[in-house]
């Protein structure tokens, strides 16, 4: 397993990859009156990583992609006197796509993909933090197979 993987990773990083990353940092505040939740203010705080890659094993196209993105935000509610901490953003997600050009309209590929979360995720009912998630709690993964068509 070990001698494969290392093959692979060698095949990828000498065969013409070309990498696209962005990376964000954000900060916000808010705040709102409403006759039904009353007075709250919100400060949130993320950040977001996303990697592309794109490499070539002989004629088949080979899509990479890494996104993370995390955050937090504090929310302050002045009518009950209590603050929360709630995780956003909180998303971690992978995919790879093999695509086979055959110089038509339409290029056959298969993909593969997760969709999960990094940390801990809560939901606010009434006055109280509720868990909705745990890390790689729930996970989706899909895989598919098509034709891709490469609009220039």
């Amino acid at each position: 397993m070990k001698t494969t993987t290392l093959t692979i990773l060698l095949i990828l990083f000498t065969t013409g990859i070309s990498a696209q990353t962005n990376m964000s940092f954000y900060v916000s505040q808010a705040s709102s009156e409403n006759w039904k939740t009353g007075r709250k203010s919100f400060w949130e705080v993320g950040a977001g990583f996303d990697l592309r890659e794109t490499g070539r094993i002989d004629t088949l196209i080979l899509d990479l992609r890494i996104k993370i993105a995390s955050g937090f935000r504090l929310e302050q509610n002045q009518d009950l006197g209590k603050e929360f901490i709630i995780p956003t953003d909180n998303e971690l997600f992978g995919e790879m796509v093999l695509k086979y050009p055959l110089g038509w309209a339409l290029d056959p590929y298969i993909s593969a993909s997760f969709d999960t979360q990094p940390t801990v995720s809560f939901r606010l009912a009434q006055d109280k933090l509720l868990q909705s998630g745990k890390f790689m709690d729930p996970i989706t993964g899909t895989q598919s197979l098509g034709f891709a068509f490469k609009y220039s």
